[in-house]
């Protein structure tokens, strides 16, 4: 029987939360750049945020039934774990997607988290608060697939996924799957740029040895990558003045 464990890391950290209203897409599992989006002139300011649940530290997914939001049996951390500080380390964020400036868009820093669904009208609550021209919002979603069940407390806890403190533990490795998601707000346009997913595999035993720098290079790997993608993304779209012809 398998398992599957989705977790849904995001930058952005607000603590309030914002259901969706009905028939609003979460904008991060849509993925799609608005038309009509004017060309870009330079120079931007731009802010780094990540987006979480409205509950707890992590998206979790069990099979097809979402498990964050509503809770699990037990007390959910309060506090950053080990598992969040590799994928979330603020020094690793501020040296990819804070330096996302292909022509000196910037300005650029980083803001905080936000909770909830990614909708056009959160990201226009979020312009009221942001005097930036552009934000980027990402999110990290991780998929475990297990060969046997996991217990609850590796869903509560998922540093124990380092250690392999927890009942049932396998020598057998489990297959992970880490996704970071992104886009770009264009707060005076109110058009959104899509960014496409990163994605990276490995093969991880729990509490076994190099567990911790296998998840340090895969988070490392996943926010290169986006930020390369926005760059590119950016530059697509910037205003370039055409010379006259004579």
């Amino acid at each position: 029987m398998k398992c599957i464990l989705g977790l849904c890391l995001g930058i952005l950290v607000g603590f309030g939360g914002w259901p969706a209203q009905a028939g609003e897409p979460d904008l991060l599992e849509e993925s799609k750049t608005d038309p009509a989006v004017k060309p870009l002139v330079f120079p931007k300011s731009l802010k780094v945020i990540q987006n979480r649940p409205r509950q707890g530290w992590y998206h979790f997914y069990e099979g097809q039934a979402p498990r964050f939001n509503d809770g699990l049996p037990g007390e959910i951390q309060k506090t950053q774990d080990r598992f969040d500080t590799l994928l979330s380390d603020p020094q690793l964020i501020r040296k990819t997607l804070v330096k996302t400036d292909p022509v000196r868009i910037a300005p650029a820093s980083r803001g905080e988290d936000v909770r909830g669904p990614i909708t056009h009208d959160r990201l226009r609550d979020l312009k009221t608060s942001h005097a930036e021209d552009m934000l980027l919002v990402f999110r990290r979603q991780v998929i475990l697939e297990a060969a046997d069940a996991l217990p609850p407390v590796v869903f509560l806890e998922p540093a124990r996924l380092l250690t392999g403190d927890f009942p049932g533990a396998s020598p057998t490795p489990v297959s992970l799957r880490i996704q970071t998601r992104g886009l770009i707000y264009l707060a005076n346009q109110d058009r959104i740029l899509a960014l496409p997913a990163e994605e990276q595999t490995l093969s991880l035993k729990p509490g076994g040895p190099g567990v911790k720098k296998q998840l340090e290079e895969a988070a490392r790997t996943g926010l290169e990558n986006l930020a390369e993608a926005a760059r590119k993304v950016i530059r697509d779209h910037q205003f370039v003045k055409r010379r006259p012809s004579y």
